[in-house]
């Protein structure tokens, strides 16, 4: 699960503080996210979990100390969506620019109302650190 090629820059931030990460883990599955969480739990290791990691409006993405990174961005599908109330159930992963291909794609007369930040940012991330 740990792929090199999706590694966050999480080391450093805009501000002083700066906190290496143990490791992090790109889980595909939810299947691999309830391993992660079960043996967190039998270890005591703190998980951090980042969506896309792409905070750019509430600080940074680096963990506490001696966490691992849990990077849910390869859970990234639209579930489900319902064109007649324009609601859509995403994964932790679909970003701003997913969502918005996807209404395109299915020429829906709803569009995604996007933030001022880059169409990489996830739309849960954003949600929970209230950007919406």
């Amino acid at each position: 699960m740990v792929d090199s090629s999706y590694r966050t820059t999480v080391s450093n931030s805009l501000g002083f503080f700066n906190q290496k990460p143990v490791d992090e883990v790109l889980p595909a599955t939810w299947g691999e996210v309830k391993g992660l969480l079960e043996e967190a739990h039998v270890t005591g290791r703190p998980l951090y979990p980042l969506s896309t990691g792409y905070n750019w409006g509430m600080g940074s993405k680096i963990p506490p100390a001696d966490a691992v990174v849990l990077n849910l961005s390869k859970l990234n599908r639209i579930l489900s969506y319902d064109p007649e109330l324009g609601l859509i159930e995403v994964e932790p992963g679909v970003t701003q620019k997913d969502v918005y291909e996807f209404l395109k794609r299915n020429e829906s007369r709803f569009f995604l109302d996007v933030t001022g930040s880059s169409e990489d940012t996830s739309l849960m991330g954003n949600a929970l650190e209230r950007g919406v």
